[in-house]
């Protein structure tokens, strides 16, 4: 099975940028463009857009 990929129009790479700078995260950006995770980072790397590192919190003992 050979997939295929939708092509990058230059208002979803708009888009991307604008979620990048502002902070969203990777899989927020995903679900807005419908893309996969893969997709957004790929091609936020190709654009030189980098992602914020977040570190995951453990969640507090009740």
């Amino acid at each position: 099975m050979i997939r295929r990929s939708r092509p990058w129009t230059p208002e979803d790479e708009n888009l991307l940028r604008a979620l990048v700078e502002s902070g969203a995260s990777v899989t927020v950006v995903a679900a807005k463009l419908n893309r996969s995770i893969t997709a957004i980072q790929v091609r936020a790397k190709l654009m030189r857009l980098p992602f914020r590192r977040t570190r995951l919190k453990a969640k507090a003992k009740a």
